[in-house]
């Protein structure tokens, strides 16, 4: 991904270091992947992975909250939060669904809108020569619920006792995949508009 643009370049360089502190927030969710890869596979410690993943997504949370409290938001740490989201969504759910019992069938539509959202938005990033993303409300949706899914997941492996990871878990899948459908939709429409101002150029 290239740098923003030197106004906001300047902006960030006038409020010093802090305005570090939310994307090093989010940069944690890339250095949970294969903490989440290693617990699930031969280190075999579920609990970790569901602290893991509890703690990612906490930190999608409070890096934007972080950014606002410091007044140091900006397009390039949108950027790196929704590239940190589609990737560590996408590995963890990969590998949490199996141990936990999920069902292929939602955990392979989730993977596969995730990483195809990322693709095409890194494509339209290089051909416009900067980074680019568009967060439809659709797509909020699709990670906050995400993350549910996740969490209820390896919170059902790591605790089989207790019921209520599975209930989330059903609720997570049904609540996810229709969020995704919205998703779609609102990225369709985009399309779209995007089309037609093209044609009127």
């Amino acid at each position: 991904m290239t740098d923003v643009p030197g106004p906001e370049r300047k902006q960030q360089t006038a409020r010093g270091p802090r305005c570090n502190l939310p994307g090093i927030v989010s940069t944690l969710r890339l250095a949970a992947i294969p903490v989440v890869l290693y617990f699930a596979g031969p280190g075999k410690n579920l609990r970790i992975v569901f602290w893991t993943c509890l703690a990612a997504a906490l930190s999608d949370y409070f890096d934007g909250i972080l950014a606002r409290r410091l007044s140091c938001q900006s397009y390039r740490g949108k950027v790196l939060d929704f590239t940190c989201d589609k990737l560590f969504l996408s590995v963890a759910l990969l590998v949490v669904w199996r141990p936990a019992g999920g069902d292929p069938t939602v955990i392979g539509a989730l993977v596969c809108y995730h990483l195809l959202v990322l693709l095409v938005m890194t494509i339209i990033s290089w051909g416009v020569g900067k980074p680019l993303v568009s967060i439809t409300t659709g797509e909020k949706l699709v990670v906050i619920f995400s993350y549910v899914l996740v969490v209820s997941m390896a919170g059902k492996g790591a605790f089989p006792g207790k019921g209520i990871y599975s209930t989330l878990v059903w609720i997570g899948g049904i609540l996810s995949l229709t969020a995704m459908l919205f998703g779609v939709v609102g990225y369709l429409r985009l399309v779209r508009r995007f089309l037609r101002r093209f044609s009127r150029q």
